[in-house]
């Protein structure tokens, strides 16, 4: 199923929305999606999710992890907005596993309580529900406390 862009900036915001009202996120987090070009990203910028206020707020960005000259002349229209819009340090989760996996057409980065958990204990989660048979018998641990915020490191995730 494809998307217009404007569906899709729609979509993350309202991820963010329900991210914050189930405390799924505290200040931290971001969700992307494939755009529907297919070659090129939508992104939350970094900052709180609950605290986006706009679809346009969204950023683009090739698989590289840059932001596309589209969004430059956005930013150039858009000044005061622009200027508080970045990247998040992340980005590179997001780039490698879109790379890795062209089945993937959505990420949404959190710090499940749970899950930090298990992984403290060095314990992968399994999932227990069909809607996840996909993922596998067990969803791999990435067993280190970095920040995904380099290419180097989102590739040793992926």
């Amino acid at each position: 199923m494809t998307h217009t862009d404007t569906e899709l900036r729609k979509t993350l915001l309202e991820a963010c929305r329900i991210l914050d009202h189930y405390r799924l996120i505290h200040a931290y987090g971001h969700v992307s999606a494939r755009s529907a070009d297919g070659k090129t990203i939508l992104i939350t910028p970094r900052k709180g999710p609950a605290l986006i206020g706009s679809p346009q707020e969204m950023l683009r960005m090739d698989r590289d992890g840059k932001l596309v000259p589209e969004h430059q002349a956005w930013a150039k229209r858009n000044k005061r907005l622009a200027a508080t819009l970045k990247l998040p340090l992340e980005l590179y989760l997001h780039t490698e596993i879109y790379r890795a996996r062209p089945d993937v057409n959505a990420i949404c980065r959190i710090h499940g309580k749970f899950a930090n958990v298990m992984s403290v204990l060095r314990r992968t989660l399994r999932p227990v529900h069909e809607l996840a048979v996909p993922v596998g018998p067990e969803v791999p641990l990435f067993d280190t406390p970095e920040l995904i915020s380099s290419l180097d490191v989102g590739r040793r995730m992926v």
